[in-house]
């Protein structure tokens, strides 16, 4: 599946502290997305900080937009998004 191009869109409203469970998840699987986008919400960095910290075999797009409900936050991530195909996951 070398050519299978995933990417995992993620929105975020002051959840940053299920990130690092999600990342490691995500991280742990078999086959690799070719990135995660994080639409981040929050009004803290708590989100920010744990990706900027995190260390992922694949790539962590972080896109900081004021003020984002699920659905606008999933459409700013697949306008970011690279891959051929695009899975949704919630930031809990």
């Amino acid at each position: 599946m070398d050519n299978f191009s995933l990417s995992v869109v993620i929105p975020n409203r002051n959840d940053g502290k299920f990130l690092k469970t999600l990342l490691t998840a995500i991280n742990d699987q078999t086959l690799l997305p070719k990135e995660i986008v994080i639409i981040d919400s929050s009004t803290n960095d708590d989100a920010k900080d744990i990706i900027e910290k995190y260390d992922c075999t694949f790539p962590v797009i972080y896109h900081h937009e004021k003020k984002a409900y699920p659905g606008k936050a999933r459409n700013i991530g697949v306008e970011l998004a690279t891959g051929d195909w695009i899975a949704f996951l919630d930031s809990k």
